[in-house]
């Protein structure tokens, strides 16, 4: 069955939330790093979700899965927003532990392009649902609250 795991040290209140917590073997090195770790650990594809993002919801996670299944020869399903890449929404497969690795071992750090666009489906997930937040007032406002 599906379970939710973190990957590297985070607050407790967020670890309690899932069903374990992956050590994460690259510290230091960013998304690329914790994706790898994901799928070593699991030892099989992988749903990755930022852990600052809002406003995903199952639709958008939904959009992606079906887009894996349609596109079995594709290593990596990533969502996509207009122009606008978001690597840390994807689905990534076992294929990708190599070419991660490469990245990592050439220097690159970068998620979105440590997977060759010829290797990768991009599919068009709501703007909303990939806001992320970086900061306390990022956070988009209760609207129960008052003003």
């Amino acid at each position: 069955g599906a379970a939710v795991y973190v990957v590297g040290e985070c607050d407790e209140r967020v670890a309690a939330r899932a069903d374990g917590v992956i050590a994460d073997p690259y510290p230091g090195v960013g998304p690329i790093g914790g994706v790898l770790a994901a799928i070593e650990f699991a030892q099989r594809e992988v749903v990755v979700l930022a852990g600052d993002l809002p406003g995903i919801d199952a639709a958008a996670v939904r959009v992606l899965l079906d887009a894996a299944a349609e596109n079995p020869d594709a290593i990596a399903v990533v969502g996509r927003s207009g122009d606008r890449v978001h690597p840390t929404i994807g689905v990534f497969r076992v294929a990708c532990v190599e070419v991660l690795r490469a990245a990592m071992a050439s220097g690159r750090r970068s998620l979105g392009r440590a997977v060759p666009e010829g290797c990768r489906v991009e599919v068009e997930i709501p703007a909303c649902a990939a806001v992320n937040v970086n900061r306390a007032e990022d956070l988009p406002l209760d609207p129960g609250a008052d003003a």
